[in-house]
């Protein structure tokens, strides 16, 4: 038999299974792309080698985070982290830091978080000076 006729005797929960694991195969190695991909083309199925590589791929997380400055819960991707250092003297630099997200598409949100940090760092100088 040949090479051909082994290829059209292939039934069609083999070729699903086949486009199966050259999408498992891709997502271990994604150089392998170009390659893979024209193999499930020759067996007629780059719908389904499409769909089992986002099925089986990496969840699509959709994470939000709390604005600290406004109080909305925004995507990840348009918040950002103001950093302050808080670092009592005494102690090295950066030992105690403030970290404060804000939204990265508003600025009166990043002034807010700069106002926080502030109003921190005054709580900490002032708690310094009860303490001596």
């Amino acid at each position: 038999m040949s090479l051909d006729e082994r290829i059209q005797a292939i039934d069609e929960g083999e070729r699903q299974g086949i486009l199966l694991a050259l999408a498992l195969c891709e997502l271990q190695r994604p150089g392998w792309h170009y390659f893979l991909g024209k193999i499930a083309h020759k067996l007629g199925g780059v719908a389904m080698y499409e769909a089992f590589k986002k099925y089986n791929g990496p969840p699509e997380l959709d994470i939000v985070w709390k604005c600290h400055a406004c109080g909305e819960d925004r995507p990840d991707a348009l918040i950002q982290v103001y950093t302050y250092d808080l670092t009592p003297p005494g102690l090295p630099d950066g030992s105690l830091k403030l970290n404060l997200r804000y939204c990265a598409d508003r600025p009166a949100c990043l002034e807010g978080a700069q106002l926080q940090a502030r109003q921190w760092s005054r709580r900490f100088s002032k708690a310094d000076s009860d303490t001596e």
